[in-house]
């Protein structure tokens, strides 16, 4: 007589697969609870949030909130594309993508290793916080600084030379040599081989892209 066998009926290896996780969960629950708090963060502060980027097709009303705002596909995308600041915007991404590369790779370490040098441990200690410093500056309030500092009008790097009676441009409209301009950027930089060289520094910058 031919026995059928049942296909939903669970077999050796389902069983025994089965039984090795239940068996972990068991032993080692303690592990898993302290995982819980982290992918219940994971969830709702990564994952969760990654749903708004269909307000990049939708024309967004702050009074209809993104899902009912008005649906309006690719148009957004080709309004950017025809944009003669685009082309802008993209090399100044790639071009200070690469100067990251060029200059904040290895001058960080040209610095660990001069800092290294100093045999003084007081200037040491010193130069490695004045170093490290500008990671704990806003980048709202450098913002700022910068407004108020490179003013047309009122700004004390532009009203300071023109009452020393020299004759200069207003710094604020100067196009950057290597065609960059991003104010800011010279912050980002320092700040950048700063933290990197100082040992056990963290990278907490956020850089800028299109």
């Amino acid at each position: 007589m031919q026995v059928v066998s049942n296909p939903n009926r669970p077999t050796a290896a389902g069983k025994r697969r089965t039984g090795t996780f239940v068996k972990v969960m068991r032993n080692d629950w303690q592990l898993y609870a302290l995982m819980f708090l982290p992918l219940v963060y994971f969830l709702l502060f990564k994952y969760v949030p990654m749903a708004g980027v269909i307000v990049a097709f939708k024309e967004y009303n702050i009074f209809k909130g993104i899902w009912a705002s008005e649906w309006i596909g690719l148009a957004a995308f080709e309004e950017v594309f025809r944009s003669d600041r685009f082309w802008i915007a993209l090399r100044n991404t790639f071009m200070l993508n690469f100067l990251d590369l060029v200059v904040g790779f290895p001058v960080p370490i040209i610095l660990a290793l001069l800092l290294n040098e100093i045999r003084i441990k007081w200037f040491k200690r010193t130069a490695q916080t004045m170093l490290y410093l500008p990671h704990f500056i806003s980048w709202v309030v450098i913002s700022g600084m910068a407004i108020q500092l490179l003013a047309t009008n009122a700004g004390s790097v532009n009203v300071f030379p023109e009452q020393a009676r020299f004759r200069i441009h207003s710094v604020s409209q100067r196009s950057d040599p290597l065609g960059v301009h991003l104010p800011g950027s010279g912050h980002l930089a320092g700040s950048r081989v700063g933290n990197d060289s100082v040992p056990g520094g963290t990278d907490g910058h956020q850089q800028g892209s299109v």
